[in-house]
């Protein structure tokens, strides 16, 4: 195993737990090319570098590169293409429809949250949780709805001050926004 500069272990295998109508899964550093299902909620980050391309809402495929941090939200009915030849170890967690107690934002489109401090470090503490040797349900489960409610308080931001999906560099976009 060898250390990225996160400080976070780059991980050999797939990790997938389901929680009632959440799925929560760690996608290990390594090649991928995939699609997101469309009637779902996603609520993923960046664990690792990862560099490729994607096609997020049409079929325009675009270059990334996204650093470790990346906090970003899908909403149902958003088509998501991803690929990298290399990966980057990647949280996601996915639910069908809203979750009592995580006071769902409606939102019409993919939103990215660059350097969500309190979101890696939830990431963090499920990864821990995720490799001990009988990870305790519950406590997964919960620090997954507040991996959710990460999301909550910027979406709500996001709701009464749109920021622009293409035109705006990263610095603009990041001095615009508080870190939490």
């Amino acid at each position: 195993m060898t250390t990225d500069t996160a400080g976070i272990c780059n991980l050999a295998r797939r990790s997938t737990r389901a929680f009632g109508p959440m799925v929560l899964e760690l996608l290990p550093a390594e090649p991928y090319s995939g699609r997101d299902p469309r009637n779902v909620h996603s609520l993923g980050i960046t664990l690792g570098r990862q560099r490729g391309v994607h096609a997020i809402g049409c079929d325009t495929r675009v270059d990334f590169d996204a650093w470790p941090g990346v906090l970003a939200y899908t909403p149902p009915g958003i088509d998501v293409f991803s690929e990298s030849p290399s990966g980057g170890e990647y949280l996601l967690t996915r639910w069908e429809s809203a979750l009592e107690g995580t006071d769902a934002v409606p939102v019409a489109r993919r939103i990215e949250f660059p350097g969500h401090r309190a979101a890696m470090a939830l990431a963090r503490s499920i990864r821990r949780a995720l490799f001990t040797a009988c990870p305790e349900p519950l406590a997964l489960e919960q620090l997954t709805l507040q991996f959710i409610g990460c999301a909550r308080s910027r979406l709500r931001c996001e709701r009464l001050h749109p920021t622009p999906l293409w035109g705006t560099s990263l610095t603009a976009f990041r001095s615009n926004t508080p870190i939490h």
